[in-house]
């Protein structure tokens, strides 16, 4: 397959961050004197704010046009965890782009005769049937530039006015994520660092207090099992919202603290601190808004990281937050105490009489509608096991 020989091709260079040994590659490429190019990149290179990047894309594109992007996962699993894209370049200009997000778990396995000195060599991999048959349609669908329907594979064509020449993996451009900024564009919104103070922390001194990590984020919150650690310099306090932008697919990456500490809990190094300033909104309702769906597909199409996913602190100042209505707003403290501190038994009940409440009467927008709905689902998730879920259709329905 064509795709293979650029695999092995690709492999010729050391698999690194090296901006070097990648211009190498780049320059090997472009020496063909063809009219299309494809090169292997890992996830999210070409995003980095390095200078070095930035020069390099602006004669990219200046010479050449984005055709299409691949996504190639984990190509060299295990040698690396890190996932990589195909992008295509063409010297004319195209108006629809190709993307292609590969919904498979594997890619290549090894032989037995692993390569003991540890270096990557093609000979030791089998390709799994599933990569097998996404590669091949992949080929088919390039050859004949219309919509197929590629195994394994969630593929589509971009508008290229669409194209963020910032943002060019395949993950970017899936729909549920195009459809999500869409819905921002249609709300009244205001930038996360307009309604919130974004704190880091800062190493104080090697004095040792009490620092809360990701594995302290649970309700109650229990003083006890957060350990000492060389302190930063921020203490946290009711109203703060913790985020860990790091290892985005963690269920634990938010908490908020809901009430008055009665010791000093310093915050931990590699957590962020929201800490709210709009009058337009309350603490409660910005946890449960970070919470959603909204939130969460924004922060799954700006990840970055070539393995391990994470968010940037710009665009987590960037993410747009939905101004809610006063009547929401009120609702918020009772939707977060009923969801996170009541016992499972009393929660079905609350969230009857509180997030559906005066339905026929109470005026809500289709935003603050899906929100409600949003903090259901949450409740339900976490109470898979509950048996007394039964109330649950007609609660849907009735809304």
């Amino acid at each position: 397959m064509r795709i293979i020989k650029l695999i092995k091709e690709r492999l010729q260079y050391p698999i690194n961050n090296d901006f070097e040994i990648f211009l190498d590659y780049f320059e090997h490429k472009t020496n063909n004197k063809k009219d299309e190019i494809e090169i292997i990149v890992p996830k999210n290179y070409l995003s980095r704010n390095s200078k070095d990047i930035k020069s390099f894309k602006k004669v990219l594109f200046g010479k050449w046009n984005l055709k299409g992007t691949i996504d190639l996962s984990t190509l060299f699993n295990p040698y690396t965890k890190v996932k990589f894209d195909l992008l295509v370049f063409s010297k004319t200009e195209n108006e629809k782009i190709y993307i292609s997000k590969y919904l498979g778990d594997n890619t290549f396995k090894l032989n037995s005769d692993i390569d003991l000195t540890g270096e990557i060599k093609f000979h030791n991999f089998n390709i799994h049937k599933e990569f097998e048959e996404y590669l091949k349609d992949i080929e088919e669908w390039f050859s004949l530039d219309e919509q197929l329907n590629v195994r394994n594979a969630n593929n589509f064509f971009v508008s290229k006015t669409k194209i963020d020449f910032e943002n060019l993996t395949p993950n970017y451009y899936l729909p549920r994520y195009m459809k999500n900024l869409k819905k921002l564009d249609n709300e009244d919104t205001l930038p996360l660092s307009k309604v919130a103070k974004i704190i880091t922390s800062k190493k104080k001194s090697v004095e040792k207090n009490k620092c809360i990590k990701t594995t302290d984020f649970n309700y109650p919150f229990n003083y006890d099992r957060v350990k000492e650690s060389e302190s930063t310099n921020i203490k946290i306090k009711k109203g703060d919202i913790l985020f860990s932008s790091h290892n985005l697919r963690n269920n634990k990456k938010l908490f908020l603290v809901n009430e008055e500490l009665t010791e000093d809990i310093y915050l931990g190094r590699s957590i962020l601190l929201i800490r709210p300033t709009y009058e337009k909104i309350n603490p409660y309702y910005l946890f449960l808004y970070l919470n959603s769906d909204t939130a969460m597909n924004y922060f799954s199409q700006n990840s970055k990281g070539m393995a391990i996913e994470y968010l940037s602190i710009q665009d987590l100042k960037d993410f747009p937050v939905i101004i809610p209505k006063s009547d929401l707003l009120k609702r918020c403290k009772n939707i977060f105490e009923t969801l996170y501190l009541k016992k499972a038994a009393a929660k079905v009940e609350i969230i009857n009489r509180e997030l559906f409440k005066d339905t026929n009467t109470f005026n809500e927008t289709k935003f603050q509608k899906s929100f409600l709905l949003e903090q259901f689902a949450l409740f339900l998730k976490s109470q898979v096991n509950f048996k007394n879920t039964f109330v649950v259709p007609v609660v849907l329905c009735s809304c």
